[in-house]
Formats: structure tokens, sequence, C-alpha cells
């Protein structure tokens, strides 16, 4: 099968985990925000977020978007459609039942400020936006746009950084991640990027997508392919269903909605027939907010990783009040002693506190000074940063490793 290589989620080396050294280089420092960008102000949303403002605008009666900021321009409006969505179905807590044919909708309720500012802690509000986010985010950063600014490779890359990927209105799964991510924030809701790292016939591929946290329970949404999962049980509320349902191949219950219209998607599938989804698979390794093991293959008795389509840090680099974070599994080892090699190009952390780099049980201490770390194991399984600070995490450069006997 031909793949259309654009598609195929970014490199994220070229979004998230470029290599310290590079001069475009800015890690993600919190779910979908560089630790380079200034912070929030008051100023930017008014007296708060996006249900504040709309329920200002239900009480004084004009329903006009603020178009000062894109972002909250977007979220605006996405938020007032997900409210009038839910006006139509009573206002209620939890959807109505999925039937076989639609139900008949009754007559709308009148809408009321408090309703917008309780719609977040909602379940079926919540679903209705995140549907929202779901179809607005591939036009809004369109991947299409992306291939015509690529003819002569002279644009300034957006990153991760919300805002200036809707400025500059194109972008691939990782700006479509960032924004996702800005939007759920702004309307209220808890959101963390899912990233996936997997094979097939021996090449690397990643994809990067969002979950937002709903009625106690992460849902995923792909910003990219406009697609979202859900219990297409007959009688059953309308729900979106968690990233382990949907990788459950036994359960017929899930149904898959996407925007099969996108362009380049729409065109590519008819004429190529790729399949979008294909990283929704048992066998790759997931980030979840930043946290997750990825699998290193030590296939050969010596060689190199450079981290081609992979996180190229280990450790922790989210400000969630937690010392989780990247770690690598070692696969494919053959039984012997092995000489591992981990070459470091940067570090960054939050305190003073000790880092300590480990292989298996052997742990060194990290210094900003040293860049190169040997280390000798038996049957190595593992890589990982170890450390109590919040943010404690290193970018590196590559890991050798030489099988001695």
């Amino acid at each position: 099968m031909t793949r259309i290589t654009l598609r195929l989620a970014s490199p994220l080396g070229a979004l998230l985990f470029s290599l310290l050294v590079a001069s475009s280089w800015n890690l993600v420092g919190r779910a979908g925000h560089s630790s380079t960008d200034p912070p929030a102000s008051a100023a930017d949303e008014g007296p708060a977020g996006i249900p504040e403002l709309v329920a200002s605008q239900l009480k004084k009666g004009d329903l006009t978007c603020p178009n000062t900021d894109p972002l909250i321009f977007e979220a605006c409006l996405l938020y007032q459609g997900a409210l009038g969505t839910w006006r139509t179905v009573q206002l209620v807590d939890v959807c109505p039942d999925v039937r076989d044919r639609p139900a008949s909708l009754s007559q709308p309720v009148k809408l009321a400020p408090e309703d917008a500012l309780r719609a977040p802690k909602v379940p079926c509000f919540s679903y209705l936006y995140a549907i929202q986010v779901a179809n607005a985010v591939p036009v809004l950063v369109s991947t299409a746009t992306r291939q015509f600014r690529m003819l002569d490779g002279a644009f300034a890359e957006p990153g991760s950084n919300a805002k200036l990927c809707v400025e500059a209105r194109h972008g691939i799964c990782g700006n479509q991640a960032a924004v996702g991510i800005a939007l759920f924030e702004k309307a209220g809701l808890q959101v963390r990027p899912l990233e996936f790292y997997y094979n097939q016939n021996g090449q690397r591929f990643t994809h990067i997508i969002v979950e937002v946290l709903i009625d106690g329970s992460w849902r995923p949404i792909d910003t990219t392919y406009g697609a979202y999962w859900i219990d297409s049980t007959p009688g059953s509320p309308f729900v979106l269903r968690t990233l382990e349902q949907v990788l459950d191949k036994t359960d017929p219950r899930t149904k898959m909605v996407h925007n099969s219209a996108l362009l380049p998607y729409g065109f590519y599938k008819e004429i190529v027939r790729p399949d979008f989804f294909d990283y929704l698979t048992s066998d790759a390794d997931v980030l979840r907010g930043g946290e997750g093991t990825i699998k290193l293959s030590l296939h050969d008795d010596n060689g190199v990783e450079t981290f081609r389509d992979i996180p190229n840090y280990l450790g922790d680099n989210i400000e969630d009040g937690n010392t989780d974070g990247v770690s690598y599994r070692l696969e494919d080892v053959r039984p012997g002693t092995y000489r591992l090699t981990v070459n470091v190009a940067g570090s960054q952390q939050d305190g003073d506190q000790p880092i300590y780099l480990c292989v298996d049980d052997t742990c060194r201490n990290f210094s900003k000074n040293q860049q190169q770390y040997e280390f000798k194991a038996v049957n190595p399984k593992a890589i990982y940063l170890k450390s109590t600070a919040d943010v404690a995490y290193l970018v590196l450069k590559s890991i050798d490793w030489k099988r001695e006997d």
C-alpha cells in the first residue's frame, strides 16, 4: 500500500521533541503550551473564561464573540454551538438514548446565563463541545494549506503555540492537537495530549491527538481527521468512548465517526485507500499527558538509537505535581552483557534536586557538565530518570550499545 507521508502524523521531532541544540527548539513544558510562552492574563479572556463570557452575552443579549484574540473567538463560537445543540435536548445531564431511528426533538427550552456557567460540568454538553472541537480544528488548522505552504519551505513553523497555529491556518497533527487542547481549556474542560508511536513493516510512525476528561473518564478526540468514537448500542445514552474501549477490537459497540470530507484526506482515501487510523493498535506505545513508556529495540549486537520519530527525552516535562514522565523499555535483547552509552544534548529541571540517569538498578548522578554516561548491564531492560523534581528531563542525542559476550 502506498503511504502518504504527510498525513503520518508528523514526526514530533519537528514539532515537540526537536533536539535542544536546534535553534527552533521549544519543548512543551505543560500540556498544550510551550515552556517559553507567556502566561495568559485575565485581560486576554475578559473577566474569566469562555463560560463566563457566554453567560455575560446571554445576560446582556449581545451574542457577538470578541475577535481580538483568534482562540477566544473560535472557542466562543464553538461553545455557543454546543449550547444550542444542548438546548434542543432540554439541557439534560445525560444525552438522549441512541436509537435505530432518529428520535424527535422536543421544543427547545430557554437558555439562561446559569446554563452557560454550569455547562462544562455536564456530561451531555461536554460531549457536544468535544464534537465541535473535532469538527472545527482540522478546518482551522488545515493540512491541505500546509501542503501548499511547503512548496517553497519558507514558512514560519507555529509549533505548539495554539494562537500562532490558528493565525497561520495550517498545520499537521502536533499543531492541531495544540489548538484542540487550547479550545478545551478555554471552555473549562480538562484535557491532555495523547501520543502514539508505532511500527509498520519496520518503519516508525507517530500521531498525536487529544484526550478530554468527561464524566470521570478520558475520551479521545482526533483533531487531525475530525474523529471521535461512540457507543452505538441502541437504547444506550449517547457517550464518547474511552481509549481502552476503542482499542478493544472485540467490542462491536464502538463506532467511529469522522469527517470523511476533509481535504486532503477524503481525496487520499479514494485514490490511495490508506488507513488513517492504523495508529489505534494495541502494539503502539502511548504517552498520555507526556507520561508513558517507549520501546527501544536492541536488535543487533551493536547499534545506535538516534530517536527518529520517537521522543528524544527522558523524564518529566509537565508541571502537574508528579514526577512521572517518559522512560524507555529495551526489547529484542539477546542474553549477555551490554555496554550502553547515553549521550545527552541538554537538560531542564525545576529546582535543584538531584537527577539520576538509570539503566535497570544502576544509576548515575547527572551533571550539566557531563554529556556522556556509560553503563554495563546484563540483559538490560530499561532506561529511565529518577528525581523528586516536578519537572526534570534530559534531551538525548543518542544511545549507543554493544554486546560484549
